[in-house]
């Protein structure tokens, strides 16, 4: 009798592909659990599809927990090289006997075999809430103080004074600002007004780079997007702007916690208010941005988010189909702040202006202006102290 062998199709599975995949951290997060009575803390970071999880650096001291990682963009600007960048997380200074959290850098190695971080490196005080600008050179906080909390502004390398920017208080009870968030072309930044009672959290956008002169605003006005109590007792937090531009997409606090989005340049933002289907108990949404390495445009296709249950876990869900993917999730552990990478916004900088959708004229590189800003600060700086020093002799 003829035996026939009848081979088994080959089916790719989630498992074979994950397998088959190599590192390119994309998102990054933080995990939570209890040890031997302790918290700890974990920088994480995974591919855009939940694989290749790797643990970067691991905080187990009573009072030094870590929060609201921001990832840069490829800083090598080269694709082939693989992903090269550094992760901003807070971490909470309580350690050392201070009541604020600080700022710390983690460069990232990424090799054939795996991810991990180099030594963490300490970047601010009294600082929370960092985002990376498009480019990658500056990175904006909310700077803590006695008396007002503002955005300020560094350089990943910290070699630049951090200046605060100046923000008009259009309420004397708003106690501060923070959550700054950028858009893509890094001309302006979205932040939320926080303070009590009829204050509330509310949303607002302002220009740091003059449009028609190319020079950095420290001061000026800005523009309300969402104002308090616009659904209620509602309160808006943990704001990114969308990767195309066009959006601002942010979580609400309110008994049924849900993440929200709003055309950030309607003439009446309010009537573009969407409630994203699927995202009740969900919080801090970050967008998709286009990969160069998918053959399909991805931005802002997706957002991914944290979810409340037994324990938090990180969702990524089609914006267009409403499908929602897991992307990592224990029973013991939360898992917290996803924050997803930028691409590069291009391989030369250009101190050019050109015309936007709106027939603005807008300067094509902030961060090449605000970063000689904060150098020529920082100049000036230096040459006052060595003037003060001849006086003194």
């Amino acid at each position: 009798m003829l035996l026939i062998h009848h081979r088994k199709p080959h089916v790719e599975t989630l498992e074979t592909r994950l397998l088959l995949s190599a590192p390119d951290p994309a998102i990054a997060f933080v995990n939570t659990y209890t040890a031997n009575r302790a918290q700890v803390s974990e920088l994480t970071v995974i591919n855009a599809d939940g694989s290749h999880r790797a643990v970067i650096w691991r905080s187990a001291v009573s009072g030094g927990g870590l929060s609201s990682p921001a990832m840069s963009p490829d800083l090598d600007n080269n694709p082939t090289n693989g992903y090269q960048g550094s992760i901003v997380v807070v971490r909470d200074a309580r350690w050392d006997g201070r009541n604020t959290s600080d700022l710390w850098i983690v460069p990232l190695v990424v090799t054939a075999n795996g991810v991990h971080g180099e030594t963490p490196r300490l970047l601010a005080t009294n600082a929370l809430d960092p985002s990376w600008s498009p480019r990658g050179d500056l990175i904006a906080y909310a700077a803590s103080s006695a008396t007002f909390d503002g955005i300020a502004v560094i350089s990943p390398d910290g070699t630049t004074v951090p200046k605060t920017l100046v923000f008009p208080v259009p309420d004397p009870s708003i106690e501060g600002v923070n959550r700054p968030t950028w858009n893509p072309d890094g001309t302006r930044l979205a932040f939320v007004y926080f303070g009590q009672g009829s204050v509330q959290n509310r949303l607002w956008v302002k220009e740091v780079l003059d449009p028609q002169t190319g020079e950095l605003i420290v001061s000026g006005s800005a523009r309300e997007v969402v104002p308090a109590g616009w659904l209620g007792s509602s309160l808006v937090i943990a704001p990114d702007w969308s990767k195309g531009g066009t959006r601002i997409a942010f979580e609400i606090s309110s008994k049924s916690d849900e993440i929200y989005t709003v055309d950030v340049d309607a003439a009446q933002p309010l009537d573009t208010l969407r409630a994203v289907p699927g995202t009740k108990s969900s919080g801090s949404p970050t967008w998709s941005p286009d990969d160069p390495n998918t053959p399909q445009d991805e931005t802002d296709r997706f957002l991914v988010f944290e979810q409340a249950g037994a324990q938090s876990k990180i969702v990524r869900i089609d914006l267009d189909s409403g499908t929602k993917s897991v992307l990592a999730a224990n029973s013991k552990d939360n898992n917290r702040w996803p924050d997803w990478r930028h691409f590069p916004v291009s391989a030369a900088p250009s101190t050019a202006s050109s015309d936007d959708a709106s027939g603005r004229s807008t300067p094509a590189d902030f961060d090449a202006a605000l970063a000689l800003f904060l150098m020529e600060d920082a100049a000036a700086t230096r040459r006052r102290r060595s003037a003060n020093a001849l006086v003194g002799t």
